[in-house]
């Protein structure tokens, strides 16, 4: 089967696009990429290659500038792109016979020409949309409307994890599998070998201090508690921040750590690096704003990355990991405001690192629940059954 994979980002990196592609190429599918570069401002086309585990896969990249959460100021670019992959998809038409549409900025145009040209479509949720972008309070009936009206009609959806069936409850899919944001298992030793990266600021990679390390790999955007976590940090010699990754508040982030000698930014970093920096910090952080109501239903990759390699996390009270974090007592639970924070830190400095004893716990979770090895047999059952439905 020729599958095509689309997403509206440059997908280097995308650790569940990755993983996804990753899982189906070693299957045997035929997998090319169509994605949405928008930092690039060339308005045409690209074509490349992403090397993965299992082996190389083609991606062609839409250059058209637009700027990451930015609301109405992308739509404009949002609408070229879906344009561009309407044309393209029409144009290769005998090149696939199934598209795998993430998110609702890809599907429309991938549902129209799925529907006239008679191919599979599996759409995947990674953010259910009207509660997870800035879309006009005007706007999002119609939209909730056409995404419902799009879930009920393709062959299968997926979302990243069980809470989300509540979110999407409206709408009643022919198919629904839950494939959580997990990572591919590795030991120890595989991570701690994997390329290592330095700083922006001095060229330094994690140093050997007795410091509490955080460290935070992810979009720099707004409602991620981050700007007050650079606060903290800053008035806490106590501590150590390492962090990375691209957004509306990486300048933020670059200026504190030139002035700052306890906060590192490494600037966009691939996947591979991201495991690594993980593994040398202590405790991982993922504080989502629970008012947002899509981080109701949160399900980030640091959880699961944080299970993995048997390290605490921190999460915000009523995004959804909260229950799981807390029930199987494997971090902190936090309010979003800076005085909860403060209280989870200072109790994680007071006890001695090595005696913290989340990591049996953590990886017994991980590997009997929400391994990448469970979440790709799903995937490969997935796309057995639409297989084997064509015929």
């Amino acid at each position: 089967m020729r599958v095509i994979f689309i997403r509206s980002n440059s997908v280097m990196p995308d650790p569940r696009v990755e993983k996804e592609v990753n899982s189906l190429i070693n299957k045997g599918y035929k997998v090319k990429i169509l994605s949405w570069d928008r930092m690039n401002d060339s308005n045409n086309t690209k074509n490349g290659e992403i090397k993965l585990g299992n082996g190389s896969v083609p991606i062609r990249w839409f250059n058209i500038k637009a700027s990451f959460g930015g609301g109405l100021k992308t739509l404009k670019g949002l609408f070229l792109f879906q344009i561009s992959l309407l044309f393209w998809l029409i144009k290769h038409n005998k090149e696939y016979d199934l598209v795998h549409a993430c998110d609702f900025d890809t599907v429309l145009p991938a549902r129209i020409c799925t529907k006239v040209f008679k191919k599979k479509i599996v759409y995947d949720i990674f953010d259910y949309y009207i509660d997870s972008f800035q879309v006009p309070k005007i706007l999002k009936p119609l939209i909730e409307k056409i995404d419902i009206l799009i879930m009920n009609s393709v062959d299968a959806v997926i979302i990243t994890n069980e809470s989300r069936l509540e979110q999407i409850k409206k709408s009643n899919p022919k198919k629904i599998v839950v494939i959580h944001n997990s990572p591919e298992e590795m030991s120890r030793e595989v991570i701690q070998g994997l390329p290592k990266i330095v700083s922006m600021k001095n060229k330094q990679y994690i140093n050997k201090s007795d410091k509490i390390k955080l460290v935070y790999v992810g979009i720099l955007s707004y409602n991620r508690f981050l700007l007050e976590l650079l606060e903290i940090i800053q008035t806490n010699s106590r501590y150590e921040l390492h962090i990375a990754g691209f957004g509306p508040y990486e300048a933020n982030v670059e200026n504190s750590s030139k002035e700052h000698e306890n906060i590192l930014f490494y600037g966009k970093i691939p996947y591979n690096q991201v495991l690594n920096l993980e593994e040398y910090c202590d405790v991982l952080f993922a504080v989502y704003n629970p008012s947002v109501p899509n981080h109701k239903y949160s399900s980030p990759n640091k959880l699961y990355e944080a299970m993995m390699l048997g390290k605490p996390i921190i999460v915000a009270r009523d995004t959804g990991i909260d229950q799981l974090v807390e029930k199987f007592d494997i971090g902190k639970v936090v309010d979003y405001e800076k005085g909860s924070f403060n209280k989870a830190l200072s109790e994680l400095a007071e006890i001695q690192k090595e005696k913290w004893d989340v990591k049996e716990r953590s990886q017994k979770l991980f590997f009997e629940n929400y391994s990448w090895k469970i979440m790709s047999e799903r995937l490969s059952i997935l796309y057995s059954d639409l297989l084997k439905s064509e015929k």
